[in-house]
């Protein structure tokens, strides 16, 4: 995995998001390795990168004025741990070997969601519809008390047929936007679909919906 590389689709990758997201909004989960990750992508993406600051540097200096980049990282990286120590692209692909690890790529949603709730005991499939509630409006009954995504599958067309790709869901109105699946790269995957196309897609990939319960 790398940072130019495309990543949409990906379980492990929308899985590890997934679980940093909900580690973020103090969401307790029962794994120590996913946490101790989780906290040091936390610590590392509050700090900038010495290369954004040498980059800041060099570039409001006069154009006849030259700096000795690696001359100036050193110092910059010298100074009180006030930058990054790791790369939270790496801690976050260590995150994903990780999940991969633990979990197929071609696993069934029902081990999926065994896999998680050993972590996460709370995550639930699917909406509840009671109370004349249709799923749009549990959708949004839960995106306003939550405030947080929720892990689904879509139905995509690709030149090797149809296929099923995860994603994370951020907001549903008219249009269905649903989020980049690793913030930690190069690569800004976010997309929105119309509500109809949305909705069709997702059915044929069976109306797969992890959410907190």
């Amino acid at each position: 995995m790398d940072k130019s590389a495309a990543k949409k689709g990906n379980l492990a990758i929308t899985l590890s998001t997934y679980l940093y997201i909900l580690f973020d909004r103090g969401i307790e989960i029962l794994d120590e390795s996913i946490v101790s990750l989780c906290q040091q992508i936390e610590s590392e993406s509050q700090k900038s990168s010495v290369a954004q600051v040498v980059t800041a540097i060099v570039e409001s200096l006069p154009s006849d004025i030259q700096m000795d980049t690696e001359a100036l990282s050193t110092f910059v990286a010298s100074q009180d741990n006030k930058y990054q120590t790791a790369d939270p692209f790496e801690l976050g692909k260590q995150l994903v070997d990780q999940i991969e690890e633990a979990i197929d790529a071609e696993s069934s949603v029902e081990d999926v969601m065994a896999w998680l709730q050993e972590r996460v005991p709370s995550l639930v499939n699917g909406w509840n519809t009671e109370e004349g509630h249709s799923v749009l409006q549990s959708i949004r009954h839960y995106e306003f008390n939550r405030g947080l995504p929720w892990i689904g599958r879509i139905a995509e067309r690709t030149d090797n047929g149809i296929v099923e790709s995860w994603i994370m869901v951020e907001k549903v109105t008219d249009r269905v936007l649903c989020m980049d699946p690793y913030p930690w790269d190069d690569v800004d995957e976010e997309f929105e679909l119309d509500l109809p196309e949305f909705l069709l897609r997702w059915q044929l990939a069976g109306s797969v919906a992890i959410h907190l319960g």
